[in-house]
């Protein structure tokens, strides 16, 4: 009986031993686990400082870098600038000038069309024909023009009251001709034109036509 008890105890004391160096194991294991933890997450917080670290260095250097850029483009075109600014005047004056005689060219020509038209005389009269040969012509016009000796000349024949001697006269289906002589029956506005072919005379009748006064 003794003996079955102390068999039983030394059963217990073996348990009871073997727990506590499970236990002790146990702990001991979780212990160095967290220490290994505990290292681990250090090392990284080391290694993320110095990724920071390195990427501010990074980012000042390109700081730098663009601020240098930045400078020396400012030097240049502070060094640019004032050449820049003399030129433009220069340039701005020499179109206005360009611009202005442009439209003062431009203000003539159109003030010398519109007084040539302006002196323009337009007028509609009656026109006949008449030839060098015929009866009691001698063939000189009021102004002195042979028209005998001048078959092709244009003249014309005209009251100088209305149409000066001298003028040049465009007539309408004749040409442009000159204002050479007068007749007693041209009165008004009525011209005679030179023909040199009396047939071509006699067939041009009598007509209304437009004639411009020219000068």
């Amino acid at each position: 009986m003794h003996q079955s008890i102390k068999k039983n105890i030394g059963l217990v004391s073996l348990v009871l031993i073997c727990l506590t160096m499970l236990t002790v194991a146990v702990v001991t294991g979780q212990s160095d686990q967290a220490d290994q933890e505990s290292s681990v997450q250090a090392e990284t917080i080391d290694n993320q400082q110095t990724v920071g670290q390195l990427a501010t260095a990074q980012l000042s250097l390109d700081e730098k870098d663009k601020l240098a850029m930045n400078q020396a483009a400012m030097k240049e075109a502070v060094k640019e600038q004032p050449t820049a600014v003399k030129k433009k005047p220069v340039q701005e004056a020499a179109n206005k000038q360009t611009a202005q005689s442009s439209q003062e060219k431009s203000k003539g020509k159109i003030v010398q069309a519109s007084q040539q038209e302006s002196n323009n005389q337009t007028l509609y009269v009656t026109a006949t024909a008449y030839t060098a040969y015929c009866d009691g012509c001698s063939g000189v016009t009021r102004t002195g023009i042979d028209l005998r000796a001048n078959p092709n000349q244009k003249v014309i024949a005209v009251d100088p009251n209305v149409i000066p001697l001298g003028s040049k006269v465009w007539v309408e289906g004749y040409g442009t001709a000159i204002a050479g002589d007068t007749g007693s029956a041209i009165k008004g506005k009525r011209i005679d034109l030179f023909i040199p072919s009396h047939e071509e005379a006699m067939r041009y009748g009598v007509r209304e036509v437009k004639i411009e006064v020219i000068e």
